[in-house]
């Protein structure tokens, strides 16, 4: 979300995000570099003529970033908004993302773990789904990845390093979400409104690349 004052049909309210009023856009970044690809502008619901409802905003959103791709050798990493079983299975790409548990044909990952253990289900396309228990539950779906694990550090309370075992699908996801984020870039544009020597304002509008 690109913060936004000004009047404008494409701001959107959003109450739950830090910057609750603003621009919504959609990117595709380089994980290591941040370096923005592409991206779209959300302008309010599109209307069923120029949609497939089939698909969900989500999967359509990732499906318009991917079709500018000039590389195929890559591999997408989304947040749960974006992922479902229908966008891997054919977004054309390698990917993963976290998932929430109650898409549509999704595989059943019922029952409780303790912090450490996991849990592997697939589907009939070859679809793996990764269950973690760290302090929280947490779900990855992707295409790309076989049901093993691997070790990652983790903070304890006394703030020591602990080496526990994890998916490699969930470490892998780890390892670039969070090298994205720390890759975001925050430009700085000056806006002038009218002649700053006559009156007019000047004002600085952050604008956030965050990565799909």
């Amino acid at each position: 979300m690109t913060k936004f004052k000004g009047r404008s049909s494409l701001k959107q309210y959003m109450p739950l995000k830090p910057v609750k009023r603003g621009i919504k856009l959609w990117c595709r970044c380089d994980s290591d570099s941040g370096y923005t690809y592409d991206l779209n502008v959300y302008s309010g619901k599109e209307s069923q003529s120029i949609t497939d409802g089939a698909l969900t905003l989500g999967e359509r959103v990732v499906k318009r970033l991917a079709s500018t791709i000039q590389e195929p050798d890559v591999c997408l990493c989304f947040d749960r908004f974006f992922t479902s079983v229908n966008l891997l299975e054919t977004c054309g790409y390698a990917a993963l993302g976290t998932c929430m548990s109650n898409r549509k044909n999704l595989p059943n990952v019922q029952g409780k773990l303790k912090r450490g253990e996991s849990m592997f289900r697939s589907n009939e396309t070859g679809l793996l789904l990764a269950k973690w228990q760290d302090t929280k539950e947490v779900l990855v779906l992707s295409n790309c990845h076989k049901p093993e694990t691997t070790g990652i550090l983790k903070k304890t309370k006394t703030g020591e390093q602990e080496r526990i075992d994890c998916p490699e699908a969930i470490a892998f996801y780890r390892k670039k979400w969070v090298a994205s984020i720390e890759q975001i870039s925050i430009k700085v544009y000056m806006i002038t409104t009218g002649n700053p020597q006559n009156g007019g304002k000047k004002f600085f509008i952050p604008v956030s690349t965050f990565a799909l």
